[in-house]
């Protein structure tokens, strides 16, 4: 093939691969064009009502660091999962309707994935079509699209490529100018994925920029650059330290403090869901989770293409002809095999041990490493088509005896859907399996992306451009399918049947069907969905709690909303003292109450917002102690006669945490005006 021949057939590949793309990505941007949002699971429970309250403070001008409307109050920034002071979000519900803000931080994420995924693949040599298919892989994965109501994982996740490419600059640089954008770049990224809050996945690019980074240090042999990697990461800790601060200074107060090891195990991978690789709808629901712990699909759900498993073989079978780029594939393949055996937990061993480190051991689901396989695989199988489109090898080699090696996983997926619907393999009666039809049709893909291959090696004309398409759907069979498993609908159409909240800021006890939702109809929930609860003395979901709270009313599965007796008042004089002491609320705002209070002897002021060591209190201006009153609300201690006693929730922690993102700032400034000041090639 004449290089001319050969740069033609990658841009029409490129152009074959970037149409693709752009058809996986059309679904994710219906509901934008529609007037819809998706409003599966998370995305209708917690991140959409949520955002809600977040606009709405951004429209007022201030930030919502407190709120009331979930669980009797919480510490909303600390939770992190709104990612309050990441520019894109402050952009984005700060200037837009909360459809259009709620849609776009949506497709960003896949974006954000995509354009990473291939600028890291060209740095690492691939050609233009074989990295677009690699970012294809990557951004609309099983993995990404299984979770997109997960927003804030999959936005993290989606800055892998981007930290593994940045840090690819500061290894290999050789200008001065250089090196500081790749310490600038490795810095900002981490900053962004810690203001977007969540820890998890930030612990995810960990683990992918150390085993990236040891790789390219061995091959340049520049192991210096692991340092200044890691002190790149350190500012970048500093950053995002506006989030992470409060976000560990929240988590110290939830329950996952108090939490056992076997929390953070649950969720682990069954071993049986291997059968996904080669026979993706071998089960019911796609996936298998042992009883009694309920299936969540998205959490155990480890298919993710049928390219991605014949790559591995077809790399093999080139070993030697791979050249340089054979020092990737086997780190792919390694670092992808340990994050399997970290995604079994429970099963594999090796994620128990993780559950002992302090922090790493409160974050559960270890069957979310599947995300690292995947990313692994993805650029396994990108240099994998790389040298399908480009490598060189006489007609002989393709031998019929290395074709049907091809075919390994294609048999085994018929083999097994024969096996199993005959029942010949006797699989233990727990595993929820399909009938033949669906489990056929599982097959068909397995089979059909396997032909396109063999047929790309041998050299047919198509073919290569057949398997970006059949790749193609795959993903979308797989992954766009699961999306729309609840269609796209208006926010609406969502609230119709529940009565608006009358007056405003009515505080409910609501049913567990509702989560957060209902805030958007202007309702307070108690308790409510978060990610970190809040740790309470007395359950949130008692009589108790909810009396101490002020619940006016009770909100039911049917959409009735009950009038609850006795519901306290928003602020109340207790003790035995309290007679004839009077409290009235001035102001209610989040996270600012102020009351005047009357009493002829020393009282006590209670309220129905839950306690937080952030409160502040100060009565007259002159600064005050805050107090637990009945374990969880609270209040303070007032002497004899009118007074104007106001609380504000300031937490340490957010303050520190300014300082800290200030301090990275500057040090970022600092060495970005010394590079540019001691920079040879500026000079010359």
């Amino acid at each position: 093939m004449m290089p001319g021949d050969a740069g033609q057939r990658d841009r029409v590949l490129a152009r074959v691969a970037a149409a693709c793309s752009g058809a996986l990505l059309l679904p994710l941007l219906w509901p934008l064009v529609s007037g819809r949002v998706f409003l599966f699971d998370d995305l209708q429970n917690f991140h959409l009502p949520l955002r809600f309250l977040y606009a709405n403070a951004l429209r007022h001008g201030h930030l919502l660091l407190w709120t009331p409307s979930v669980y009797g109050g919480v510490y909303l920034h600390g939770e992190g999962q709104v990612g309050m002071l990441h520019p894109l979000h402050l952009l984005l519900y700060g200037l837009l309707p909360l459809q259009v803000a709620f849609n776009l931080e949506l497709i960003a994420n896949y974006l954000f994935a995509f354009t990473g995924m291939r600028w890291l693949l060209a740095r690492l040599g691939v050609r233009p079509a074989a990295a677009l298919v690699g970012a294809m892989l990557f951004a609309f994965s099983g993995f990404q699209l299984l979770h997109h109501h997960h927003l804030n994982l999959v936005a993290v996740t989606a800055h892998i490529p981007w930290l593994l490419a940045c840090e690819d600059v500061l290894i290999t640089a050789d200008r001065r100018r250089d090196w500081a954008a790749g310490f600038a770049g490795v810095a900002l990224v981490v900053g962004s994925e810690l203001l977007l809050g969540f820890p998890q996945a930030v612990w995810w690019n960990v683990l992918a920029a150390a085993g990236f980074g040891l790789l390219r240090a061995g091959e340049t042999r520049r192991w210096g650059r692991i340092v200044a990697c890691a002190a790149a990461g350190g500012v970048g800790l500093l950053v995002g330290a506006a989030q992470l601060v409060p976000t560990l200074d929240a988590a110290g107060h939830s329950v996952r403090s108090g939490i056992d090891r076997s929390f953070a195990l649950t969720y682990s991978l069954s071993p049986w869901n291997v059968f996904q690789f080669w026979a993706p709808r071998i089960f019911v629901h796609r996936a298998f989770s042992p009883p009694p712990e309920y299936l969540q699909v998205h959490e155990l759900g480890v298919y993710s293409g049928t390219l991605l498993m014949i790559a591995p073989l077809w790399l093999f079978m080139r070993g030697r002809a791979l050249g340089a780029r054979r020092r990737l594939v086997v780190a792919c393949l390694g670092f992808a095999a340990v994050m399997f055996v970290m995604a079994l937990g429970q099963y594999g061993g090796l994620d128990v041990l993780v559950t002992y480190l302090p922090v790493l051991g409160s974050l559960r689901a270890p069957a979310r490493y599947i995300v690292l396989v995947q990313f692994s695989l993805a650029i396994v199988a990108a240099t994998a088509f790389d040298d399908l489109v480009h490598g060189e090898w006489p007609a002989a080699w393709l031998s019929s005896g290395r074709s049907l090696a091809l075919c390994a996983w294609a048999a085994a997926s018929v083999l097994t859907t024969i096996l199993v619907n005959t029942r010949i393999l006797g699989l233990p009666v727990v595993l929820p399996l399909s009938a033949l039809a669906p489990a056929a049709r599982g097959t068909a893909i397995v089979i059909a992306v396997t032909v396109a291959f063999v047929l790309a090696a041998r050299r047919a004309r198509g073919a290569a451009a057949a398997l970006i398409v059949i790749t193609m759907l795959d993903l979308g069979w797989w992954g766009i399918s699961y999306v729309y498993y609840r269609p796209a609908q208006t926010i609406g159409a969502q609230m119709r049947g529940l009565p608006r909240a009358a007056p405003d800021n009515l505080r409910v006890w609501a049913s567990t069907k509702w989560a957060d939702f209902p805030v958007i109809k202007g309702f307070q929930v108690v308790p409510g969905y978060l990610g970190l609860i809040p740790a309470t003395r007395l359950p949130a979901d008692s009589d108790a709690f909810q009396w101490l709270a002020g619940a006016q009313a009770r909100l039911f599965d049917d959409e009735q909303v009950r009038p609850l007796d006795g519901a306290l008042p928003r602020a109340r004089v207790v003790g035995e003292s309290s007679a004839g002491g009077l409290a009235a609320v001035l102001v209610d705002e989040p996270g600012r109450i102020v009351v005047q209070m009357s009493c002829a002897v020393p009282a006590r002021l209670a309220l129905t917002e839950r306690f937080d060591q952030g409160w502040q209190v100060s009565v007259d201006r002159v600064a005050g102690r805050p107090l637990q009153v009945e374990n969880d609300f609270l209040g303070a201690d007032v002497a004899p006669g009118t007074h104007r006693v106001e609380f504000l929730f300031r937490p340490r922690s957010f303050t520190l945490g300014l300082a800290g993102s200030a301090l990275g700032g500057l040090l970022l400034i600092g060495m970005g005006a010394l590079a540019r000041r001691h920079d040879p090639d500026r000079r010359a």
